[in-house]
């Protein structure tokens, strides 16, 4: 018998699943592992994990005043109890805020830069607030022009492990 792994996109942990989000890949993806090992077509095994990094669990800890971690952990509890409701058993579930991730990612990080030509470029540069700013080509930047689009916008500030490269993107609310 042959093995297959089945891999499902990850459920951002801002809360519980809808029928659609459930409906859609995990029931799917569960059913198809049933059904390739109940046939002995393969042994699959399905894996999933959680976004914790996803800017919806970002702004939903914004909107009920809360932190993110919590928010992803409590999201991800939920979803656990929604795909258990559904009879869904992903047989590897992943979480990308714990530290043997943030380890596996620092060594996979190092073997690309040990790899990998890198290089330090500055964007556009916002004075006022000390700010590179990506794909952002606007003048007059801490006009009031700008200050009603941050109003309007949310902004996300990422740093790079080494705190060389900061990059600051707007991306719009939804209402």
């Amino acid at each position: 018998m042959t093995e297959q792994l089945i891999i499902t996109p990850p459920p951002t942990p801002n809360g519980g699943l809808h029928v659609g989000h459930l409906g859609g890949p995990y029931i799917r993806a569960d059913l198809l592992v049933r059904l390739r090992t109940l046939t002995g077509i393969s042994k699959s095994v399905h894996v999933s994990h959680f976004d914790t990094y996803q800017s919806y669990v970002f702004k939903k800890a914004r909107q009920i005043d809360s932190t993110a971690t919590k928010v992803a952990a409590d999201s991800a509890q939920k979803i656990r109890e929604d795909w258990s409701s559904a009879g869904v058993t992903p047989d590897v579930i992943g979480d990308n805020s714990t530290p043997a991730y943030h380890d596996f990612l620092r060594k996979g990080v190092s073997v690309v830069e040990a790899r990998t030509h890198i290089r330090t470029q500055q964007f556009g540069w916002c004075h006022r607030c000390q700010q590179s700013l990506v794909e952002s080509l606007a003048q007059g930047i801490g006009s009031s022009v700008y200050e009603a689009l941050m109003d309007r916008w949310e902004r996300k500030v990422s740093h790079s492990t080494s705190g060389q490269l900061r990059w600051l993107a707007l991306t719009a609310e939804r209402p």
